[in-house]
């Protein structure tokens, strides 16, 4: 009896030991540590399945996760996981895929996700003098981003069309379209100007897929129409597609061309009333004739 209690004792030591030792071990030897003796290709594969805050903590873990949470593979992921389930469409990168690099990627992954986290916050607003329009600021209308968000678009009272850089601090306009070419225009004439860019129809999903663009086009419009309508008081309305092509240096956008690709005259009769819209070879804009309609025109 009093052998069997001892053997019982001894027993329960020993397992205490063994517990012991092996708290020790793990002490000595953290879960971490041993995450980071996996090769480093593995550590890079098993990060692209991680959320974008996720990739974030992970950084400031350790210096071998700070580099593969800097990784261009792992925003890759990322971005083709999100492109396909999260991002509403379009959505577009500020240059090519294949010159984005790791933290090109990085950059408009969380901008988009913080903005969208941000909406109720107070909005941080830059103010500018734009270069070359100091003069006709009040003449001057901002249309919008070109797709991409870096470059606006500005049309100004006499039918020009142009741009200016928001990255740069002093941003210059830079002439895209000119005057139009309208008759009867008179010099100084005041110019009504409507126009559209056409960024969906390069994204139609097409069921078989054969005829979808591939990723990369889709993520960055090297090209792309825009419809310009143009009026004078009493004159026709000047109806144009232009093609707009990016000019790419070292891998960066550094401005826009325009080619013209149709043009044709409405009745002077006829007054813009509206926006117009441009989907493929489809034109619609608003007028009055004599009543509100909208024209379509393929």
């Amino acid at each position: 009896m009093y052998s069997q209690v001892l053997l019982t004792a001894f027993e329960i030591v020993g397992n205490l030991v063994q517990r012991s030792l092996a708290s020790y071990r793990e002490s000595r030897n953290p879960k971490h540590s041993r995450l980071l003796g996996l090769p480093y290709e593995l550590l890079i594969d098993i990060a692209t399945n991680l959320e974008w805050k996720d990739i974030l903590q992970i950084r400031q873990t350790c210096r071998t996760l700070n580099r593969v949470s800097r990784e261009r593979p792992v925003w890759l992921a990322l971005l083709y996981r999100y492109y396909e389930t999260k991002f509403p469409r379009p959505f577009f990168l500020p240059k090519p895929l294949h010159f984005c690099s790791a933290s090109d990627l990085e950059r408009r992954i969380t901008w988009w996700w913080k903005g969208v986290e941000g909406l109720m916050e107070p909005v941080e607003i830059r103010k500018f003098q734009v270069v070359g329009l100091e003069n006709e600021e009040s003449s001057t209308i901002t249309e919008g981003p070109l797709p991409g968000g870096r470059y606006f678009l500005y049309t100004l009272e006499d039918g020009r069309v142009g741009y200016i850089d928001s990255e740069q601090p002093h941003p210059e306009f830079t002439e895209l379209i000119p005057c139009p070419s309208i008759p009867h225009l008179c010099q100084g004439s005041y110019v009504a100007t409507r126009l559209a860019i056409d960024v969906l129809s390069q994204q139609e999903y097409a069921p078989d897929l054969q005829s979808v663009a591939p990723l990369s086009d889709q993520l960055f419009l090297s090209s792309f129409n825009l419809a310009l309508l143009r009026r004078a008081s009493e004159t026709p309305i000047l109806c144009e597609v232009w093609r707009i092509t990016a000019r790419i240096e070292e891998g960066e956008v550094v401005g826009y061309f325009a080619d013209l690709l149709n043009s044709f005259l409405e009745d002077s009769t006829v007054r813009l009333t509206g926006p117009c819209a441009l989907y493929g070879k489809n034109l619609a804009f608003n007028v009055t004739y004599p009543a509100k309609v909208v024209t379509i025109v393929d």
